[in-house]
């Protein structure tokens, strides 16, 4: 009987080939893309995929290797203020 070992991701490993300096709903924002290999099982702590095809599809979908890093993109947020710090009057 020959017996065939799958190597399997889960959503931290698949950070991890991504490079690592993405958030974990990047990850779950790539995961859920019509174009990510489907999971081949879903467990109690997650989603689970065949490292292979998950390292297929970075390979097809990643122009540069995930360890060269890329530029973080900085978007400025402005949030209003709702609260006075002046002490009110009476």
């Amino acid at each position: 009987m020959t017996s065939e070992r799958i190597r399997i991701v889960g959503a931290h490993e698949i950070r991890v080939r991504l490079g690592g300096k993405i958030s974990r709903q990047r990850v779950y924002q790539i995961t859920g893309s019509s174009t990510f290999p489907k999971p081949i099982a879903t467990l109690e702590q997650g989603k689970i995929w065949a490292a292979e095809d998950v390292e297929t599809w970075i390979r097809e979908h990643r122009s540069e290797p995930a360890a060269a890093g890329r530029p973080k993109t900085v978007r400025a947020q402005t949030r209003q203020c709702t609260t006075s710090l002046q002490p009110k009057r009476r």
